[in-house]
């Protein structure tokens, strides 16, 4: 496809009304001749929102300082409100260092992207090749498969890809006739990075062979993207069907009405709800083969990438890494006193009035004084009221509380004796008072 002014006030048609344009600018071929093209379309008054654009120096290069500049003086000849901004990486080798650089480049689109602004960047039908030929390559599903989405949210705005069907040689082409210059960065050309080595060595040979694979692979994209679609309805309409009580729970039985692959398709969709990454093949093999399919529902777990699906009874839990705490801490806390006390890295415990219902009742505490705080050592035993004398262990069993928060729960003492366990009961007479545990919370989603 050939490219001109008319493609992009096309392409431009298709966004929502806004009231600007925030282009990313980084002085390479693709930008440069996209906002070259909206200031064209600006001059000839075809172009209604405001313009401005954003250079991210990624301070990789030794010219990147001089790139910043360029950018910032083409822009000035332009007429183009212009901002820049550093960014620091957290990788500098290979495939670590490109991930690095998007993920830093996206974090700051997304905090500078004004309401009511749509982000446009310079991606076109090559990069969207590299990208469906990497995600095969990385085993990716029809989400995956479906490319470079043509628009998406980011921070308070829209971002948006008008180029996406444009090959890059007509861009080149096009920027050429219309005698504009821009950066060449000598780190396309290294083929030590993934997209480069497919950019220089794969694709040109695949195009020698097969001229046409764009429109084809473009097409399995838009495919892609179609079952992707039909699959999130699906995942939508089973989640309901198996959603426990709180958002990061699902319900066992439920789940296993399922088929295995409807199974992995809820759960991916559950992950994406709560906003945390794909969980991956692994991952969720491991969950619809193991965790489901165990009869005792013990408390097994698995773990990757930080992010722990755990099966208690018959519900199924995501977690996430909460901070480490003592568990060994002993903590001195007066409830006359104060209402509340901060547990370091464990929450806290607040004071509120008894409202008389049984539950209260079990739980109400008589506090004449301060009290010690610590936590499970082993062996303890107690008599709760109106209860028989049992082990905390039993007693913690029987309270359903799940294994992984039993060692956090703080246990409440006077004169060394155990006066209150925080949503279990209390010992001795009853009282107006309720001590109640508020579990920390993590990066992510808890029970």
């Amino acid at each position: 496809m050939t490219f001109d002014l008319d493609i992009l006030t096309r392409e431009l048609a298709r966004l929502p009304a806004c009231k600007g344009l925030l282009v990313g600018f980084s002085g390479g071929l693709d930008s440069v001749a996209l906002l070259y093209g909206l200031v064209q379309l600006r001059a000839q008054q075809r172009l209604v929102p405001a313009l401005r654009a954003i250079h991210i120096n990624h301070g990789l290069h030794p010219e990147a300082a001089d790139w910043e500049h360029r950018c910032h003086a083409q822009c000035a000849a332009w007429g183009v409100e212009y901002a820049s901004a550093a960014v620091k990486l957290s990788s500098t080798t290979g495939a670590g260092l490109e991930n690095a650089a998007r993920e830093a480049r996206y974090t700051l689109f997304a905090s500078v992207l004004r309401p009511d602004e749509v982000l446009l960047l310079a991606h076109h039908r090559d990069d969207q090749m590299e990208t469906l030929l990497l995600r095969l390559l990385r085993g990716a599903g029809p989400r995956g498969m479906a490319g470079i989405p043509r628009q998406r949210p980011v921070g308070n705005g829209l971002l948006a890809r008008p180029l996406l069907d444009i090959d890059r040689r007509a861009l080149e082409l096009w920027a050429r006739e219309q005698g504009l210059e821009w950066i060449d960065d000598s780190a396309n050309a290294d083929t030590h990075f993934d997209r480069n080595y497919l950019r220089h060595e794969i694709l040109p040979r695949l195009e020698a062979r097969w001229p046409g694979y764009r429109e084809s692979w473009s097409k399995s994209a838009a495919l892609a993207a179609e079952a992707d679609s039909v699959l999130q309805e699906l995942a939508q309409s089973d989640l309901q069907l198996v959603q426990g009580e709180l958002a990061n729970e699902l319900q066992v039985p439920a789940l296993r009405e399922l088929g295995k692959a409807r199974q992995r398709n809820v759960l991916r969709y559950w992950f994406a709800t709560l906003q945390l990454p794909e969980p991956g093949w692994q991952l969720l093999h491991s969950v619809t083969d193991e965790l489901l399919e165990s009869a005792s529902g013990n408390h097994s777990r698995k773990q990757a990438h930080g992010i722990e699906v755990a099966r208690f009874a018959d519900r199924l839990v995501l977690r996430v890494p909460l901070p480490a705490f003592d568990p060994h801490a002993q903590i001195q806390w007066n409830p006359i006193a104060t209402s509340s006390c901060e547990l370091p890295a464990n929450g806290r415990l607040i004071v509120r009035p008894s409202s008389g219902s049984a539950s209260d009742r079990r739980l109400a505490v008589s506090l004449a004084g301060p009290v010690q705080i610590r936590y499970r050592d082993g062996g303890e035993t107690v008599r709760l009221r109106d209860r028989p004398r049992k082990s905390l262990k039993k007693l913690l069993q029987e309270a359903r509380i799940e294994p992984w928060w039993r060692e956090r729960l703080p246990l409440l003492y006077c004169n060394d004796a155990l006066l209150c366990i925080p949503g279990v009961g209390a010992t001795g007479v009853g009282a107006e008072v309720v001590i109640e545990w508020q579990r920390p919370a993590g990066p992510g989603p808890q029970d």
